[in-house]
């Protein structure tokens, strides 16, 4: 199967381009290819539900890997470090020049972070999900959009998610590049 470039209609910001933090996280290979091939739509199984995107306070340790918003109102991968603990910790954003921290305290974190959540499979992604997802593997940001239901000619393509970006646009993204958000996860 060759690679697939999302479509996506309509204008919308764009943020700097590297490849380097997509080859960490674009290479999850897709559980769900294959799978749903002329049936309907299921639930996913009970008991294999992802892990909460939600961070604890508990569970702020050195490596943990966030999502976090930055001032174009994208997000991006990055993972924490402990400053000086249990008050101040920085995140590291993938790919970014030079690897310059950004400090939070650690309320600013509790409540602008989220975990880095691949779902395992589109089973997961019903309509109305709240996602982040990578545009294209040229850039480095995550765009907020909301699950939709896509043609059922395209349903095809087992692995691509119909999204409905909070900028209005709209594509059909590869599993690999989509991360979970809280259900009322808004970039302020």
């Amino acid at each position: 199967m060759g690679s697939v470039n999302p479509t996506r209609v309509g204008t919308g910001r764009r943020c700097g381009a590297s490849t380097e933090s997509l080859v960490v996280n674009g290479n999850m290979a897709s559980q769900a290819v294959g799978e749903g091939v002329g049936r309907q739509p299921e639930q996913p199984p009970i008991g294999t539900t992802p892990r909460s995107c939600i961070i604890d306070k508990d569970e702020l340790k050195d490596g943990l890997r966030v999502l976090i918003p930055m001032d174009d109102k994208l997000l991006y991968a990055g993972h924490v470090q402990t400053v000086h603990s249990p008050d101040i910790y920085r995140v590291v954003i993938e790919g970014e020049r030079g690897n310059r921290p950004h400090i939070y305290c650690q309320e600013q974190l509790l409540q602008e972070a989220i975990i880095d959540v691949k779902p395992p499979s589109v089973r997961f992604l019903m309509e109305g999900t709240r996602i982040a997802a990578y545009w294209s593997q040229q850039y480095r940001c995550l765009y907020p959009g909301t699950v939709v239901r896509g043609n059922s000619d395209q349903e095809k393509d087992a692995d691509l998610v119909t999204v409905e970006f909070d900028d209005g646009d709209t594509g059909r993204i590869p599993l690999s590049h989509i991360r979970l958000l809280p259900p009322d996860y808004k970039i302020q």
